[in-house]
């Protein structure tokens, strides 16, 4: 019942593996948006649960760490791996 997930257990087993995976992706440049759509929704479900059921504590810069990969998913998303991507998406 960890931040009033159900099967909390689960759900941190699954959200380590998208966020250890896709960040393998992102270093490789294999489905680059891909990986960046499931790290941006992986940080954006933790830090709306996190600050909407605790509030908005700037403590140990939290909210400007969850800001600064929302911030570095996007262009990712929108721009696609890059040239020295392994694997073009486009």
């Amino acid at each position: 019942e960890g931040l009033g997930f159900h099967h909390s257990y689960l759900i941190g087993i699954l959200w380590g593996t998208i966020e250890f995976v896709g960040g393998m992706f992102l270093i490789l440049g294999v489905f680059a948006r891909y990986a960046a759509i499931s790290i941006l929704f992986t940080v954006l479900m933790y830090t709306l649960r996190i600050f909407i059921s605790y509030g908005y504590i700037l403590q140990n810069n939290r909210l400007e760490y969850m800001l600064l990969i929302i911030a570095g998913t996007i262009p990712i998303i929108m721009l696609g791996g890059g040239k020295w991507s392994l694997w073009d998406e486009s």
